[in-house]
């Protein structure tokens, strides 16, 4: 079943609906050509950490009800491929600016950070995987003051999605709204709290941004612009700076 609301632009960039669509047990219609250089996890139900079991009930809205995925596999599934996307009912054209604001104050924290490692579990519902990733922050812009972030910390940021094996099998899901993080990559994310594993995830899906040498990229893949968008580098972050800076509209 699909849930589908309506929402305002300053929620259109906080909230979302997950749409998930799945692809045959032996196609590879779900699969991306970065799965090929990503190292899959595996996966052990009997080997799972508490942060994963707390971080593994945050994706309710990825249940499709259909059958999980080791029952998939039980049932002879050469491999499982799994594409979903969040949508999020945003006007045609963002203002960059306007964005950049909005992010900033929904979120806990803004942060620069390399990805340092990366493991994929199963959802509470066994029908879709998530990513935890270990970072360590380079730069950070906003700082959680429930929870503030030293500079020579790991983070954990958890993510919709994975590549993993279960019992030898290849398993992937993937939301192209949220598309994995390398590990080795640089990256700014404005994030959201997570108190009950001090964990941290994106407010929302056009909250993170791969930072190169000279240039900054938004993740997402989405059908809309964004007028005033700037990719230098310099330029972006003081766009940042200055968003994060910004008095927020009480609501």
């Amino acid at each position: 079943m699909m849930k589908i609301r309506v929402v305002t632009l300053a929620a259109a960039l906080l909230t979302g609906v997950a749409l998930n669509i799945r692809v045959g047990n032996g196609s590879t219609g779900a699969q991306d050509k970065s799965s090929s250089h990503e190292k899959a996890t595996l996966i052990d139900t009997n080997k799972i950490s508490e942060k994963q079991r707390r971080h593994s009930k945050l994706y309710k809205d990825y249940s499709s009800g259909l059958p999980s995925i080791p029952d998939q596999i039980k049932s002879g599934a050469p491999k499982v491929c799994i594409q979903s996307h969040t949508m999020i009912l945003y006007p045609t054209e963002l203002d960059f600016r306007g964005v950049l604001t909005e992010l900033a104050c929904g979120a806990d924290a803004a942060v620069i950070v390399k990805v340092e490692n990366k493991s994929s579990q199963f959802t509470d519902s066994k029908d879709f995987l998530f990513t935890d990733y270990e970072v360590m922050p380079e730069e950070i812009l906003k700082n959680n003051p429930n929870g503030p972030i030293a500079s020579n910390s790991t983070l954990t940021i958890t993510r919709p999605g994975g590549f993993a094996k279960y019992k030898g099998v290849p398993v992937e899901a993937r939301d192209d709204a949220f598309p994995p993080l390398k590990v080795g990559d640089k990256y700014l994310l404005f994030l959201r709290y997570i108190p009950e594993s001090g964990s941290y995830q994106a407010v929302s899906s056009i909250a993170s941004f791969e930072i190169g040498d000279k240039k900054a990229t938004k993740l997402t893949k989405g059908n809309f612009r964004v007028a005033g968008e700037v990719n230098d580098l310099d330029a972006f972050l003081t766009e940042v700076r200055a968003a994060i800076n910004s008095p927020c509209q009480k609501k």
